[in-house]
């Protein structure tokens, strides 16, 4: 199952959350996994909001499934912000 959304519930200044996942490489070649986020919406909660995960630079083999494990974070200095989007982008070269 394709994972389109995450919802991350509701944050507080100064909180972390994390979200697992899963990823299987259904190619031929082994994949190095890189990811970039866009689109943040509103803007300015890129200054205030990060995202990190635990495969950045990591092989994924053919056919192989790794877990993957994505931290939300909110900055403690947060303020006007009680929404926000944006996009994660996973590309796999190989």
């Amino acid at each position: 199952v394709s994972l389109t959304q995450i919802d991350w519930g509701v944050l507080e200044p100064g909180m972390s959350k994390n979200y697992t996942a899963y990823m299987k490489n259904t190619g031929n070649v082994p994949l190095t996994l890189n990811m970039t986020i866009e689109g943040w919406n509103p803007a300015e909660a890129a200054q205030y909001i990060t995202l990190v995960w635990d495969a950045e630079g990591k092989t994924l083999n053919v056919s192989e499934v790794i877990q993957v494990t994505f931290t939300l974070t909110v900055s403690a200095n947060i303020s006007g912000i009680t929404s926000f989007s944006f996009q994660i982008v996973i590309v796999g070269s190989g």
